[in-house]
């Protein structure tokens, strides 16, 4: 651990215990399973601490902790989550993993207007720690696993559908926790200064929270036509059948069977014939410069993470809205820079997914990054960088990003006169043919 940072290194290490007395206490006819379980969950979540998946934000981590903190002194209880933790995950989501660490993701505070939005998704997440379900989930598949009879099941019934049995068994007890998890956050929201009612909108927007935040598809044509490289129409067509629906035999399940937050409005109906009552008329709403701040950082968060396709897709429609936004542009050119070493390295389907199955928004994103040839990404990315809109001569990093390409496409008159007008620009800097 001597690359970690201090602070990676007492977390790392807290885990770390905390998986081992789970460990320790677990029932001692499944023990050996659990360990493997929990040996493996921690290496997960160590795995993403060391890769940088996790944000420092100060403001973010400090909104977070007062919504914690009000929520646990207001309600004493043992076993709530010690370790509260910002993904960059674009996804609207938060997870408790079971060992005392809570993920709150970015595309989630990207979606909450209020903190009474959050405290609730918080307060739900909570709950499951509380109430230990991801570890009594695991037990329970570990004792049904080891049980003698699955194994005549599956002699007499075959594989697949005690495979069945269990997926939909494991779904009856995923609706059940939700609906306990949901129950127990609203208690402990009643006793808080937050509006603890919150719960229909919160849910309704967890249950549409497959689509990005903002459902406009951007026009990539705008982006990339240029006069002296005009946009190809052949970028945007799809190959046969490359975004089309799958047949009903190429799933063992049906898509729409397994939910990570089933049924969701029978949760808002259940809640409703829970608690009665007027809840509290106040709104603790989030500072109105934290959403363009979310804004900017799910781009960038994605281009962190190697996910180029959707770090494309967000920077795009972020541009849509914020069209001079210096960061964003910036973004978008050292995306097709790397685009355009993955591509040169055969790496590229690392960075660019290749399936057929993209969220149906990204659908144009993704087509038109895989139709892109070498030569095409670099065309795109210098005629992107060497124009009055883009490029910045006070700004060295633009230097380097057009003198790059300009180098890698054999653009010889251009990387000459680049490099002449950085060396007497920047006269203490490190020469740009030395990259």
């Amino acid at each position: 651990m001597d690359s970690l940072s201090g602070e990676q290194y007492v977390l790392i290490t807290a885990i770390e215990a905390d998986i081992a007395a789970l460990k320790k206490n677990a029932p001692r006819q499944v023990r050996s399973e659990m360990k493997d379980i929990y040996d493996s969950r921690a290496e997960s979540l160590i795995s993403l601490i060391k890769s940088g998946h996790f944000l420092s934000d100060k403001e973010l981590n400090a909104i977070i902790r007062d919504i914690y903190e009000e929520i646990k002194t207001t309600n004493p209880h043992e076993g709530y989550p010690v370790r509260l933790l910002i993904s960059r995950s674009p996804a609207v989501n938060a997870q408790c993993w079971g060992e005392g660490t809570m993920v709150i993701n970015l595309g989630l505070l990207g979606r909450v207007s209020s903190r009474d939005e959050l405290a609730f998704v918080m307060a739900h997440e909570m709950a499951h720690q509380l109430l230990d379900h991801a570890n009594l989930r695991i037990r329970a598949s570990m004792e049904r696993l080891s049980d003698k009879n699955l194994k005549t099941a599956v002699e007499e019934s075959g594989k697949l559908e005690v495979l069945r049995s269990l997926t939909y068994e494991g779904y009856r007890y995923s609706r059940q926790y939700e609906k306990q998890a949901d129950s127990l956050a609203v208690e402990l929201l009643r006793n808080t200064k937050y509006n603890w009612k919150i719960y229909d909108g919160v849910l309704t927007m967890l249950d549409s929270s497959a689509y990005p935040e903002y459902r406009n598809k951007p026009d990539i044509r705008k982006f990339f036509n240029f006069t002296q490289y005009p946009f190809n129409d052949s970028w945007l067509s799809k190959p046969k059948s490359a975004f089309g629906k799958s047949s009903g035999d190429s799933f063992i399940f049906n898509p729409d069977s397994v939910q990570s937050h089933p049924d969701i409005a029978l949760r808002i109906q259940y809640l409703d014939s829970l608690f009665k009552g007027e809840a509290r008329a106040t709104s603790y709403k989030l500072p109105e410069s934290l959403q363009q701040r979310v804004d900017m950082e799910i781009p960038y968060s994605t281009f962190m993470l190697e996910d180029y396709g959707q770090a494309m897709f967000y920077t795009l429609q972020m541009l849509e809205k914020y069209p001079d936004n210096k960061f964003l542009k910036s973004l978008l050119a050292q995306l097709f820079l790397n685009l355009y070493t993955a591509r040169k390295e055969h790496t590229f389907s690392r960075y660019v997914s290749v399936s057929k199955y993209q969220p149906h928004l990204m659908e144009d994103v993704y087509t038109f990054l895989n139709n892109l040839r070498l030569s095409e990404i670099g065309y795109i990315a210098f005629n992107y960088i060497n124009r009055d809109s883009f490029f910045n001569k006070e700004d060295e990093g633009h230097y380097r990003m057009l003198w790059k390409i300009s180098h890698e496409m054999e653009i010889e008159d251009v990387r000459d006169k680049v490099e002449a007008a950085y060396t007497e620009k920047f006269p203490h800097s490190a020469k740009l043919s030395g990259n």
